[in-house]
């Protein structure tokens, strides 16, 4: 043990920065400083672009599914899509965009399952 020269407390004889009072007691590795906040930022980076082309891919595709509707069906997957989406940005610690084009789809699709859900009741129906 030894005493921090400049705040005069008990830290260990190996001690490179003062527990107590935050002050280096000889230079830091700058190599060690600057490389840890960089692998950081590029986790960062890597998981936001991740996580953004799944927005993108899962908005695209409920997007395409909602426009056409393809009998019903397409709106069916739109909703399952759009559900994605809204999972991965609620979850997600990093600020995605797709938000918008994921509440568009969900609601084209939600009017295209109401369309077809009235259009197959309407025939049955018409049928009686």
């Amino acid at each position: 043990m030894k005493k921090c020269p400049y705040c005069a407390e008990e830290i260990q004889s190996n001690a490179i920065k003062c527990k107590h009072c935050g002050e280096w007691l000889q230079n830091p590795d700058v190599k060690s400083i600057i490389e840890l906040p960089q692998k950081k930022e590029k986790d960062y980076l890597d998981t936001f672009a991740d996580d953004q082309k799944q927005v993108t891919k899962y908005t695209k595709v409920a997007l395409i599914f909602s426009l056409l509707w393809l009998a019903g069906i397409g709106s069916l997957i739109a909703i399952i899509y759009s559900n994605k989406a809204f999972k991965i940005i609620k979850h997600s610690q990093y600020p995605l965009s797709g938000k918008g084009v994921a509440i568009f789809s969900l609601i084209l699709g939600i009017l295209g399952v109401s369309f077809w859900g009235f259009a197959f009741i309407g025939a049955i129906i018409s049928r009686i």
